[in-house]
């Protein structure tokens, strides 16, 4: 009885007092501070302006076991709250506690509203959210008299103790009701830190059953707090409660509370002057959340030697809001590289998620980039089907950009992309501020490094002998019905594998023949025998046997000689005739390019030499091809009517030719210029003039072998040069390659290649990697590559490198420029049209260069087969016809007005040009020299054999020189 003694005393004296302290398992938990935290539904019993800060239907239930150690009394609270959100109007609340025990009771009724200032993330309040709300409340007692114990009878005779059923107190009855507000104001001043200030019982209203007892009167209770979060699995707030009880009342309260695993498991500690408490809790989140909270209040007054421990239990279900307030968020922009170089393609992963009380369906999203321009570029659009409250979805754009700056990405929640930069929303959303999330990449510029040399010109003395290049016929002949390769071949088809095989878009058709005569009527067999021979014999050879095709789509038993009327005398040279259509014959194509891409046809009108054309679309074939390839050239071959041959068809048709010429060397590399060749035709006429531009693959197969120049004696002027290297790089520069290069060709010389930037300066002795000095007649530049630390590379070209070179040449230059089909004024192939450019080229670049007189030879030449009259005759046509084009290529290459000025040009240069028929008396011949140093003549036009006979029908270009007296080369 004692301890029910001391229960009813603080049911009755502080009961309304403590009551507003016993509402929710984790305010308790926390040492009951929680007005500056007031972030879940029981925000409304402890600090109504928090029900303005979350977006949820938030339902609470708990019971509290009170003072579990007191004896002969069962007192107990239960507590139901609802609180929600109005869009971002207000938030509301309603909830109810009740108190009881076997014979006193308490009722709690509280409606409250909300607002919070800040929910669009604008002005100060958007920084720093302000909410304020207020409370009507309804409390109520209670007494259960049939519950009461009375005093003993004899208590009531003496006038000591009262029947409870007959005190005056309860004259009037057993119950009242009273009403009051409450009011609270809490400030988010950051993400980490919240203020809160609470007032209770604003109205103090009196609850005494008998009106006139002022003890009845419930006193208005101040409370203020503090929470602060160090991160997200961490509280610590800290309250200060003042009331009137006899004097003026502070007393202090501290809790902690921390989260473990993704913020499931959670633990609490309280504490103030009167008790002790610790508390548990968990959640289940989804797009709902459930909770589960529990506090033990162990007291440290008078009522622990009472063991009088409290238990409280609270449960949390929080369910999207009804009518909900859309809240999307862009979370993050995370590219997966952010030091880009020009041209690299990267994922950026952007996470976007849904803060509002309810799911949302087909939500549009955008990423975008603002450009060191400022422009801006769309990345990617699209919509996101579904999204659940509080879940983060995540999408993947491509970023990829060639401009080197810095670049904003951003990704924008809510936006269909088609007004960037601004948002095009659909959705009213509680904060629109948070809609876009962004990052930065940066695209450095690559590596700019620099070469240059000490000097550009090695001055050089060489003595040498001249071998002459050696002509290269891509037919092979056979014996009677044989399929055998003749030895002599195996050679030359030696060096058209290695050629093959260095050209790898080229592609050699085979073709074999037979002759009807010589190996029996409609011995087709025989010429397959034949092409089968060859291509296995080239196959064992070159890299890629793709690059080899059998053709069998052609007339097998079709002539190559002897096809024409048969002229008195034609019997003796029969057995030379059918020879010659014995054979395979090689020829060369590019199947891989589209025939727009080989041959292009510009169009002139009568009379027109000048058109402009674009050629940028060409530009990048014609550079890929022909540097992937080194023996095909670009033809550019010009047509005239008849009409305009006025003197000739040479003037129009070249000319046209070389027009279009020089607006291709615009657009492709200036190494590449001497792979392109102009030539007119001056023999036919066309049906309408017009320009003929192809990737020519003949010389592939056509191309002669050059002569060696076999050097003879050497002397250096300037032996010692520099390389002087640098590199400029906003990253580290990891590794460097320095070269030397062939205008034209490949790699001659590696002067540094390692890690880190190069050296400053490098000494140089002018030579090649193979010990050779650097070759007059070819020029020369170097090539300094650097690469950063993000794999950015940066070339850099040095200006060229000449070589004043005076030669002192033994023997005799010559050189092919025409080789003519059996009994036919064409060439055999197309190849040959681009030697009469190259010669006159030749012809300037030595005339230029002086030194002594120099006669350059024109000489035509016939095999010996038909009349030697006629033979003689028409290697002295053949010859005077091509000295008379040669002259008109020089005229317009030195740009002269006249073929006057052509001889005056030649004469001031110490240079005469003649021509020369010879008929069959002058078989073709190479100057070689042994390895011994003596010279001799090769013989390749012998009249015995096809191939001989071949080269024979040719006119040739010989430059003569007193023998160890030279020209500049």
């Amino acid at each position: 009885m004692k301890y029910v003694a001391i229960v009813a005393s603080i049911l009755l004296i502080g009961g309304f007092i403590y009551a507003d302290d016993f509402t929710g398992a984790r305010p308790l938990g926390l040492g009951r501070a929680f007005v500056g935290v007031a972030d879940d539904a029981n925000a409304l019993d402890w600090n109504v302006a928090g029900i303005a800060s979350f977006q949820y239907m938030s339902f609470t239930a708990s019971f509290n076991k009170l003072f579990a150690g007191i004896s002969g009394d069962n007192i107990g609270m239960g507590h139901l709250s609802l609180v929600s959100q109005y869009r971002t109007l207000f938030g509301y609340g309603l909830s109810w506690r009740y108190l009881f025990s076997n014979v006193y009771s308490e009722h709690h009724i509280k409606l409250g509203l909300a607002h919070r200032f800040g929910w669009k993330k604008k002005g100060f309040f958007g920084k720093h959210p302000f909410s304020i709300g207020a409370a009507l409340r309804i409390d109520g007692v209670g007494y259960n008299l049939d519950n009461a114990t009375p005093p003993d009878q004899n208590m009531i005779t003496s006038g000591e103790g009262v029947d409870p059923r007959n005190d005056p107190v309860f004259a009037s009855g057993t119950s009242k009701w009273g009403f009051s507000v409450d009011a609270g104001v809490l400030w988010r001043f950051s993400p980490k830190i919240s203020i809160g200030a609470a007032a209770y019982n604003l109205l103090q209203p009196n609850l005494a059953l008998n009106t006139g007892e002022e003890n009845g009167k419930l006193p208005m209770q101040l409370r203020f707090g503090i929470g602060f979060s160090p991160n997200k699995n961490m509280l610590i707030a800290g309250d200060v409660r003042y009331y009137q009880e006899g004097g003026n009342v502070i007393t202090p309260h501290i809790g902690i509370e921390q989260w473990f695993y993704k913020h499931m498991f959670g633990i609490r500690a309280g504490y103030d002057v009167d008790e002790l408490t610790l508390g548990i809790g968990w959640r289940l989140k989804r797009h709902w959340s459930f909770g589960f909270d529990y506090a033990l209040v162990y007291p440290l007054n008078e009522l622990s030697k009472a063991g009088a421990t409290s238990h409280k239990f609270s449960a949390i279900f929080n369910l999207p809001n009804p009518i909900p307030a859309w809240d999307f968020a862009a979370i993050s922009v995370e590219p997966k590289i952010k030091k880009l170089k020009p041209g690299d393609q990267i994922d950026v992963s952007v996470t976007f998620k849904n803060l509002s009380a309810g799911s949302a369906k087909n939500v549009n999203y955008s990423v975008y980039t603002r450009k060191p321009d400022g422009t801006y570029a769309l990345l990617k659009t699209g919509t996101i089907p579904k999204m659940k409250t509080g879940q983060e979805v995540t999408v993947v754009a491509k970023f990829q950009d060639f401009l080197p700056g810095e670049y904003t990405i951003y990704a924008a929640i809510d936006d269909d992309g088609t007004a960037l930069p601004k948002i095009n929303s659909k959705v009213s959303e509680l904060d629109e501020g948070n809609n876009v999330a962004e990052n930065t990449v940066r695209i450095f510029p690559g590596p700019k490094p620099s070469i240059s040399f000490e000097q550009d010109t090695l001055h050089i003395t060489r003595i040498t002998f001249q071998e002459t290049e050696e002509p290269v016929l891509p037919i092979i002949f056979f014996d009677p019905k044989s399929a055998d390769i003749p030895d002599r071949y195996k050679r030359v088809l030696d060096k058209l594998a290695d050629r093959i095989s260095n050209n790898p878009d080229v592609v050699v058709r085979i073709a074999g023949y037979f002759d009807d005569e010589s190996d029996g009527k409609d011995n087709i067999d025989i010429a397959k025998k034949r092409e089968q021979a060859i291509y296995n014999y080239l196959k064992a050879r070159v890299k890629n046997p793709d690059q080899l095709v059998i053709d069998t789509k052609h007339d097998y038993a079709k002539k190559r000689a002897g096809a024409g009327k048969r002229y008195i005398g034609i019997e003796r040279y029969l057995p030379m005739i059918r020879h010659e259509n014995r054979r395979v014959e090689l020829s060369a194509e590019m199947p891989k390019l589209a025939k727009s891409q080989i041959e292009q046809i510009i169009k002139f009108k009568k009379g027109q030499i000048h058109k402009k054309v674009d050629f940028s679309a060409n530009a990048m074939t014609y550079k890929t091809i022909l540097e992937k390839n080194p023996d095909v050239m670009l033809l550019v071959e010009g047509y005239a009517t008849k009409d305009e041959a006025k003197p000739t068809l040479l003037e129009p048709s070249f000319l046209r030719a070389a027009d279009i010429k020089e607006q291709i060397k615009k657009v492709v590399p200036f190494y590449l210029w001497d792979r392109i060749f102009a030539w007119g035709e001056d023999r036919f006429p066309a049906d309408e003039p017009h320009v003929k531009i192809s990737l020519l693959a003949d010389g592939v197969l056509y191309k002669p072998f050059p002569g060696r120049k076999i050097p003879k004696g050497i002397t250096v002027g300037n032996p010692q040069n520099k390389v002087l290297m640098s590199v400029k790089s906003d990253n580290p520069v990891v590794s460097h390659r320095a070269e030397l290069y062939e205008l034209g060709g490949g790699v001659v010389k590696l002067f540094k290649a390692g890690s880190g930037e190069p050296p400053a300066t490098l000494p140089w002795d002018w030579k090649m990697d193979n010990g050779k000095y650097i070759e007059g007649g070819k020029f020369y530049y170097g090539k300094l590559t650097a690469t950063d630390e993000l794999g950015a590379v940066g070339e850099a070209v040095s200006e060229t490198l000449v070589v004043d070179q005076v030669d002192k040449v033994y023997g005799e230059e010559s050189r092919l420029l025409v080789v003519f089909r059996f009994d036919k004024d064409v060439a055999i192939s197309p190849y040959y049209h681009s030697r009469m450019e190259a010669i006159a080229k030749r012809i300037i670049e030595l005339g230029e260069r002086g030194g002594e007189p120099l006669t350059i030879a024109i000489t035509g030449h016939t095999d010996i087969i038909g009349l030697r009259r006629r033979n003689q005759e028409l290697s002295v046509e053949r010859a005077v016809r091509e000295l008379k084009n040669l002259r008109i290529y020089l005229r317009h290459m030195l740009n002269l007005k006249s073929d006057k000025e052509v001889t005056k040009w030649l004469k001031d240069h110490k240079l005469t040009l003649i021509s020369e028929g010879h008929g069959p008396d002058r078989p073709y011949t190479l100057k070689k020299m042994r390895d011994d140093g003596t010279t001799y003549d090769k013989m390749i036009g012998d009249n015995k054999v096809p191939e001989g006979r071949q080269f024979n029908r040719r006119v040739q270009v010989e430059f003569r020189a007193k023998k160890a007296k030279g020209r500049r080369r």
